[in-house]
């Protein structure tokens, strides 16, 4: 099964730590402000934030790893595989949330990375399925779910959107 916090913190440092091809001078976690910018789009290896924080985190010996500042969309990179491999599993939510706050432990970025692996073990156990949202957006109003996040109710937004099932606005697909 997945490893635990510090086997994953020690398998991400191996592979994106010092002496690894990301150990570049743009991507160096302990580059002086004002130095030499990158030219987006990055070409080759790329160290985004949360990475870096996390290097300087376990270079510190710090337990908790992940940026506590780092509230981008990076977690779901890692849900995927577990989602796949946990699915129906009541372990599901708390192998992705290890995973995620290996390298971002920021409670809006849990809770978010959370609610997506929701639709994606929702679509694998179900197929296709419109009514995806509102499936999930009723586990996260569900006092008695699992692994509930305090942050849970700023993931529910989707109320204030349209309740149209199209998922592309008919503004982006008229030629006008």
């Amino acid at each position: 099964l997945l490893p635990s916090h510090n086997h994953l913190s020690e398998r991400f440092y191996e592979f994106f730590g010092p002496g690894t091809v990301y150990d570049l001078p743009l991507n160096d976690p302990y580059r002086q402000k004002g130095g030499p910018k990158a030219v987006l789009p990055i070409d080759g290896p790329w160290r985004h934030s949360s990475l870096k924080h996390f290097l300087k985190n376990v270079d510190a010996g710090k337990e908790e790893t992940g940026s506590e500042t780092d509230c981008q969309i990076d977690g779901v990179t890692k849900l995927a595989p577990l989602v796949a491999m946990f699915a129906g599993r009541p372990e599901m939510l708390d192998k992705v949330e290890t995973a995620v706050r290996v390298t971002q432990n920021d409670d809006m970025c849990v809770a978010v990375t959370l609610a997506a692996a929701r639709i994606l073990e929702h679509f694998i156990l179900n197929g296709p399925d419109p009514n995806v949202l509102n499936v999930v957006l009723d586990q996260l109003k569900d006092p008695n779910r699992k692994n509930p996040q305090d942050l849970d109710n700023a993931v529910i937004v989707k109320e204030k959107l349209s309740k149209t099932t199209q998922l592309i606005p008919e503004e982006f697909t008229t030629n006008t």
